[in-house]
């Protein structure tokens, strides 16, 4: 099955045959889950799986099992729900189902998550949607669907430029398994959509691919899903949160890997200020000191010029001064001055950026230095607030997903170490360096309107 255009032969005719069963089925005037059921029983009915229906082999977990097909039906499908069920936190306006077939998992889904969220079933063959709009009407489920073509996704792209949406969860179940070599841009043009938030979901038979091992699986299923994710990781467009080989899949061969990723940066934002701010990779580095400190005034300073300046090299580590400045000194104590001239770099970015927050707040908030809490700074004795468990699992998080030559500076550093108290340094860095991108992107939003 080489060519797409075979395939939708292939799953028209197939489909379609499924198609029929569930006008019967639909006509009988049963509930949902009794159509439901007895459609899948009788298209498993006709496949090798069939022929033992009291003996249907499975894996769940890496453990192979025996198991009724009735029973062995609702397994598979839970475990797909559950896994859709953990990835609704953020609250999608939108579930994708890539590869609908009849509309299998998307009606089940849609039905028991109580018709609250909206599906878009994406089918190649035309019998297969013919199937999942039937259904959808009869039980009355918000389901849409949409002729898919994994070698060509225009129809999808030109959906999302006619619906508009911030929010969206796309899953696929041994759908992309048919598509030998599924080009990186399929991904690339739906992440380059301008919704904020993606998440996705695979079950996919991808064990050898993630395991390095010889293909196992048919010749003409996939064989690039997982280094074309890597691909995307190492660029810093997705992170991938979750890897399982042998998750769950009806027969012992074949097995459904399950991935889970989503689209990079898509809670955390860069301040126009960082954007047009990167950290210095030359010999000079620029400070914005104005009027409001006591410090040197504005220009440029060469690396030792600034060292001297801003004492960054100290004889020994500090434990007064905890803001980001004062930490990266101790870093470079620590670290025995072996990045000195990149933590510099770092330094006049970070000090920088809070002359600019000073010169905003100073802009919207009078009084905003005698007013600070110590939440943010104590201005007695530079001690911030605790660096709680939470706020050291957000900066883990960050320093990972931002893309920023700053956050890339402290990644480098971090990866760089072995020394705990350097780490921990660095992540307060990382999370308090945040807490001034968020301000600065209140207040350049303030200061657009």
């Amino acid at each position: 099955m080489k060519k797409w255009q075979d395939n939708k032969k292939v799953h028209n005719k197939l489909w379609g045959s499924v198609y029929d069963i569930a006008l019967s089925e639909s006509a009988k005037k049963k509930d949902f889950l009794q159509a439901w059921e007895e459609i899948n029983v009788q298209e498993l009915m006709q496949s090798s799986l069939g022929r033992d229906a009291n003996r249907v082999p499975y894996v769940i977990d890496g453990s192979p099992k025996f198991g009724n097909l009735v029973d062995c039906l609702h397994i598979k499908i839970g475990v797909l729900f559950n896994r859709i069920l953990s990835n609704l936190e953020f609250a999608p306006e939108l579930i994708v189902d890539l590869g609908s077939g009849w509309g299998r998992n998307s009606l089940y889904i849609s039905k028991f998550l109580n018709r609250e969220y909206n599906f878009l079933s994406c089918e190649l063959s035309d019998a297969g949607r013919e199937c999942t709009d039937h259904l959808a009407q009869v039980y009355d489920l918000p389901i849409k669907t949409l002729p898919f073509n994994y070698y060509d996704n225009s129809s999808l792209l030109e959906y999302f430029s006619k619906n508009t949406y911030q929010r969206v969860l796309f899953f696929s179940n041994h759908s992309i398994e048919q598509i030998q070599k599924l080009e990186e841009n399929f991904f690339t043009s739906i992440l380059d959509l301008p919704i904020e938030q993606m998440k996705f979901v695979h079950i996919e038979p991808i064990d050898w691919q993630i395991l390095n091992n010889p293909k196992n699986t048919d010749s003409h299923y996939n064989e690039n899903l997982y280094s074309t994710l890597c691909d995307l990781r190492d660029a810093r467009q997705i992170k991938i949160n979750i890897i399982k080989p042998s998750y769950f899949g009806l027969k012992h061969t074949n097995t459904g890997s399950l991935l889970e990723w989503e689209k990079m940066n898509s809670t955390y934002k860069i301040s126009n200020f960082f954007k047009e701010n990167p950290v210095s990779d030359g010999d000079t580095v620029f400070s914005l000191e104005t009027s409001l400190s006591n410090g040197p005034k504005s220009g440029a300073y060469t690396i030792q010029e600034y060292i001297t300046m801003k004492k960054i090299r100290l004889s020994s580590p500090t434990s007064g001064d905890r803001t980001i400045c004062g930490m990266l000194r101790n870093v470079n104590v620590l670290s025995g001055y072996q990045s000195e001239k990149k933590i510099t770099q770092m330094i006049a970015t970070v000090n920088n950026a809070v002359l600019k927050l000073r010169e905003y707040k100073q802009d919207f908030d009078k009084n905003w230095w005698n007013n600070r809490k110590d939440t943010v700074l104590d201005k007695n004795n530079n001690v911030r607030s605790n660096f709680s468990p939470e706020k050291l699992k957000q900066a883990i998080e960050l320093i990972e997903l931002q893309d920023h030559s700053l956050y890339n500076s402290y990644r480098d550093l971090h990866n760089k170490t072995n020394d705990e108290n350097i780490k921990k340094f660095i992540l307060e860095c990382v999370y308090y360096t945040h807490r001034i991108n968020e301000k600065l992107l209140e207040y350049e939003s303030q200061k657009a309107q």
